[in-house]
């Protein structure tokens, strides 16, 4: 499930799954998550995708030094 997001690929249109992947990532290599280029891009196309915020999403927008403000 997780793979296509590490390749870039698999987020589109799910925002949900992409957040439950980086969430997996984060506790399984937080130091590597923490750091990825990607991992901000996407939780920022998931900030912007979602119509209710909530405070899983912007504690993890917040660790990962996301703007979190929309």
């Amino acid at each position: 499930m997780c793979e296509g997001i590490y390749h870039g690929n698999g987020v589109r249109g799910r925002p949900n799954e992409a957040f439950t992947c980086i969430q997996s990532a984060k506790s399984t290599a937080p130091q590597h998550t923490h750091g990825h280029p990607q991992v901000k891009q996407i939780l920022g196309n998931v900030l912007s995708t979602w119509r209710h915020v909530d405070e899983q999403l912007l504690d993890l927008a917040v660790w990962a030094k996301v703007d979190a403000r929309r």
